[in-house]
């Protein structure tokens, strides 16, 4: 996977540096909220991290967007393959599945949990205070 992805998010292995060891975990909705989405990913954000609750609620014009995919919501189905997480210090960054977590945060069952590699270690409960 970390092959794949350096491949196609080369720009965003830097949020993947220090972290060795992975673990998977379901998220709920509040959680995946709170990881932060680099500028790299969203180039209208003005150079700034934002978390995913605040960009899934912007607009885009790009057709192929995550935030501009939409289902019938009897057609979701959770993903079997989870997002990516790496870090900036103690901060969450997702890295891959922007697609699959915006379909989850759209039409996923508002108790549902999404699967999603993140970094041992990485205090993941800490930071969801933040505003």
């Amino acid at each position: 996977m970390t092959f794949q992805c350096f491949n196609v998010r080369t720009n965003l292995m830097c949020y993947l540096v220090g972290s060795k060891p992975f673990d998977l975990l379901q998220i709920d909705r509040a959680t995946l909220g709170g990881f932060f989405v680099p500028p790299n990913v969203w180039r209208e954000s003005q150079g700034e991290f934002h978390p995913f609750s605040h960009y899934i609620t912007t607009h885009t014009d790009e057709p192929r967007d995550p935030r501009k995919m939409r289902i019938d919501k009897a057609d979701y189905r959770t993903p079997e393959d989870p997002i990516l997480v790496g870090r900036s210090y103690k901060w969450p960054v997702m890295i891959d599945g922007y697609h699959c977590a915006a379909l989850f945060w759209n039409f996923g069952p508002s108790e549902g949990t999404l699967p999603a590699y993140m970094p041992t270690g990485l205090k993941w409960l800490t930071w969801q205070r933040v505003k």
